[in-house]
């Protein structure tokens, strides 16, 4: 019995080994896909400064916005690659939210006014339990999700105390979400999948997003609520205890 044990421990390590250099493999592959696409993002942009037909500058800007969805599907997968090879676990402390808002605030600032949208984060002097990385993740997600979603209005952030912890809401005004797209599964589906259902640009590029955000919390053991209207806007939250 004793020998079979070994020998069953060590085919798991050299699944585990195996598997590992798989993910490394792909992490290395979409890191440098992302050089080129950095550089093309580069180049749109001074293509929009030159002097285009309305057709043409149409075009330019179609063009720009998809790369922008392969780079935000790119730095998920990325994302999502790092946890599993790196075996990622949270270090959960109290954690003061202000600046994490602050941080996100900056962040995004240019590429809402670029897309003609308001980015507003509500101040907050709340704390909540979780780790500082993983939540950063979680919002910068979150945020670039909902900009690359909405086509006029805006963006809110906020922070709100709850029974037992606090909940930090990520609000846009865009077309929202159908009820197919609601569901925990669907959050975690992969852009193919979500477009079988909803083929409207602004659906492009959220699903993988979502799924990150969505591993992310199962490992603070936060909760994700997602409300939504097909043409009301979407509201994600985030539930953290205090």
């Amino acid at each position: 019995m004793s020998a079979q044990l070994e020998q069953l421990r060590r085919e798991n390590a050299q699944l585990k080994a195996q598997d590992l250099a798989h993910v490394q493999l792909f992490a290395a592959a979409v890191h440098d896909l992302r050089q080129p696409l950095q550089a093309a993002l580069f180049f749109s942009d001074a293509l929009s400064g030159e002097a285009l037909s309305p057709s043409q500058l149409n075009a330019a800007i179609r063009v720009r916005q998809s790369m922008e969805a392969l780079d935000r599907l790119s730095a998920g997968m990325l994302d999502l690659t790092e946890m599993k090879a790196n075996d990622l676990g949270p270090r959960t402390r109290p954690v003061e939210l202000a600046p994490l808002l602050d941080d996100v605030g900056r962040r995004f600032d240019a590429l809402a006014r670029r897309r003609g949208l308001r980015l507003v984060v509500r101040p907050t002097d709340l704390s909540a339990r979780g780790d500082v990385s993983i939540l950063t993740r979680v919002l910068n997600n979150l945020v670039s999700n909902a900009l690359h979603n909405t086509q006029n209005g805006g963006v809110l952030v906020g922070v709100r105390r709850e029974t037992g912890g606090v909940r930090i809401d990520v609000c846009d005004t865009g077309e929202g979400l159908v009820r197919e797209l609601q569901s925990p599964q669907a959050m975690a589906a992969s852009v193919t999948e979500r477009r079988l259902i909803d083929t409207k640009p602004a659906a492009e590029g959220c699903g993988l997003g979502l799924a990150t955000v969505r591993h992310l919390a199962e490992l603070l053991g936060a909760r994700i609520g997602l409300r939504s209207g097909h043409g009301r806007g979407t509201t994600v939250s985030i539930h953290l205890a205090a």
